[in-house]
């Protein structure tokens, strides 16, 4: 973790002790077996996980609920943001899941149950890059935009992440891994380990994990996030993408695969099954 990132969360604590403070006995309310962390590559398909796991959890516990919205913060909310929280919270028969982007820390994540989302780096940069652009108007082109280190969520905070991960199976109660690409091609089957796992008392799995797979469509997401409020001075730019893979195809120079492939050859510890030799 960044110093600066250190001293901004520092800075945060001390002007809202009480908000921390809440925030913590929320937190420590539940025993480990009673959550579960959602820890997402950043556009690595956040979006589409945290909708499918919202919808297994109204289904599952017959929730009076309805999603009209991309973010679901009640039902999955966001780890660090500490104004969200779960609405369930008090009936510990349901599962309490909260999203995060965070690195790797025994503060937050030592003796927990973790479900890691990864996806193919080279796709997360394109995703990433799309939205950049979109984002700001600047409209740089790919190969400058992969050799930045000023912009957040860059190549080189890429690989700490990924690397944050390596090695974590003892520190923690449980840790599945799930890649994006297997949930595109084969979703039941990547699916129905976690699921049997986390809603043991389901009698029908496959039927749980279709119906959770039709709510999160892209199609629907994508008619949910005209619905979904956004800050107007962060959050400008479209969510639900195509989720496509292989796209960085049409991005990649000559040049910049040797620079990928370099800096991965260099810093990557653990691939998570991808080969970054296959172009």
């Amino acid at each position: 973790m960044k110093k600066n990132s250190l001293i901004e969360r520092a800075k945060r604590f001390i002007m809202s002790p009480v908000q921390n403070l809440t925030w913590l006995v929320y937190q420590r309310k539940r025993s480990p077996n009673q959550n579960l962390f959602l820890i997402t590559f950043n556009h690595g398909g956040t979006h589409w996980l945290r909708m499918i796991f919202s919808q297994a959890l109204i289904m599952a516990h017959d929730l009076d609920d309805d999603i009209t919205d991309i973010k679901n913060f009640s039902l999955v909310p966001p780890y660090h943001r500490k104004q969200h929280r779960f609405k369930y919270n008090e009936d510990t028969n349901i599962l309490r899941i909260q999203q995060s982007h965070a690195e790797y820390s025994s503060l937050h994540f030592k003796g927990q149950r973790v479900l890691l989302l990864v996806r193919d780096l080279r796709d997360t940069l394109v995703s990433h890059y799309k939205s950049q652009n979109e984002k700001t108007g600047a409209h740089i082109g790919f190969s400058e935009y992969l050799r930045s280190t000023k912009i957040a969520n860059n190549f080189n905070d890429r690989i700490s992440f990924l690397n944050s991960w390596e090695g974590v199976e003892n520190d923690l109660l449980s840790f599945d891994i799930v890649r994006f690409e297997d949930m595109k091609s084969a979703p039941i089957n990547t699916l129905k380990p976690i699921f049997e796992k986390y809603f043991p008392d389901i009698q029908d799995i496959d039927e749980l994990i279709k119906s959770c797979l039709e709510a999160s469509s892209i199609e629907n997401m994508k008619k949910l996030e005209e619905t979904t409020s956004y800050n107007p001075d962060r959050e400008t730019y479209t969510k639900v993408r195509d989720g496509g893979t292989r796209k960085y195809l049409d991005y990649f120079t000559d040049e910049d695969k040797g620079y990928f492939l370099e800096h991965v050859n260099a810093r990557l510890k653990n691939t998570f099954g991808y080969d970054y030799t296959d172009w």
